[in-house]
């Protein structure tokens, strides 16, 4: 029996540390939130935000800074076995990037002391929210209520206005008007609200002119505008990949596949491929989107085209991405 209560304390301990703690950390000063394939992960801002309780597979991470004027920054990355992964928050040029600082497996240590737990879903509820005590609200209704003088009113009603004068040179009169009322009674709450505003109207006139013809002017005589396709040229190299394995080997030692897809980028510009070729760099690439991406510019490389056409519609489960990658062949040149 005893026996039998060690093997699942351990089994326990092993769920326990089976899954990931991401930690992404900003020495800029800058607070932001962590997203998560869509969900956001904290409720309340920080310079270091950790999510512990990552389950293996793909991740999209955003971060969304809370100053209101950083640029996010868009990570794509895939878990493959339980691992603590640090990053942290990098500048170049002005653009924002994640770089990884460290990745080691999920040994005895624990997820550190302030990491949140990570929210599947938006029904899950953040583990960073603040608590607000039973005793807190009352002192909180207390205070409102001697503010407000509310207490005990004579008539059973209570009578709430509000007015709002703004002045605006911009306005015909020069003043803009609100006037807000609420009335509440001991069987319900009756809410009116009158808004009372005056405002200058002011036409815009936009002129756009293409090889002489105004487009405005056809619009309004009723001849429909058109719009050329932009054609893209194909690259001319004279070096071709001698061998894709190689290059795989190399993507597959970077974590982030944002780093992989800027790593293949930068390797393969000066060289042409076989459709082949192109097809396995391209499969290793978990995301539709980074597989659409660079699929449309090992297209402009590769030098059987025709077989690039059918072969690389493969790689896209969603309809839209295979028309998207059909449209663009056909403005290649």
């Amino acid at each position: 029996m005893r026996y039998i209560v060690l093997t699942i304390q351990l089994f326990a301990f092993s769920i326990g540390f089976s899954q990931s703690t991401l930690s992404v950390f900003n020495n800029g000063g800058q607070q932001f939130y962590v997203i998560l394939n869509g969900i956001k992960q904290n409720s309340i801002p920080q310079t270091n935000v950790s999510v512990s309780g990552i389950k293996n597979g793909p991740y999209s991470v955003k971060v969304i800074f809370a100053d209101g004027k950083t640029h996010d920054i868009d990570k794509n990355f895939f878990i493959e076995e339980p691992s603590f992964i640090t990053t942290r928050v990098v500048f170049k040029k002005g653009k924002g990037k994640l770089q990884l600082m460290g990745m080691e497996p999920v040994g005895s240590q624990a997820a550190p002391t302030n990491a949140v737990t990570y929210r599947p879903d938006e029904q899950t509820i953040f583990s960073d929210a603040p608590v607000i005590s039973q005793s807190t609200q009352q002192t909180t209704n207390q205070t409102v209520t001697q503010t407000g003088q509310t207490s005990a009113p004579q008539n059973g009603s209570v009578g709430f206005n509000m007015n709002v004068s703004v002045q605006d040179p911009t306005l015909n009169n020069g003043q803009c008007g609100m006037n807000v009322s609420v009335n509440m009674n001991g069987t319900g709450t009756q809410t009116q609200q009158t808004s009372s505003q005056s405002v200058q109207t002011t036409t815009v006139t936009t002129s756009t002119t293409v090889n002489g013809t105004n487009l405005n002017q056809a619009n309004t005589q009723g001849q429909p505008s058109t719009t050329t396709a932009t054609s893209v040229q194909s690259i001319k190299c004279v070096n071709i990949l001698a061998d894709e394995q190689k290059e795989i080997a190399v993507l597959k030692k970077l974590t982030f596949e944002e780093d992989r897809k800027e790593q293949l980028i930068k390797d393969v510009s000066d060289y042409c491929m076989t459709a082949s070729q192109a097809y396995k760099l391209i499969e290793i690439f978990t995301f539709e989107s980074d597989r659409l991406e660079l699929a449309k510019y090992l297209y402009l490389r590769v030098i059987d085209k025709d077989v690039a056409q059918t072969k690389f519609l493969d790689l896209f489960t969603f309809d839209s991405n295979k028309v998207e990658f059909r449209d663009y062949c056909r403005t290649v040149k």
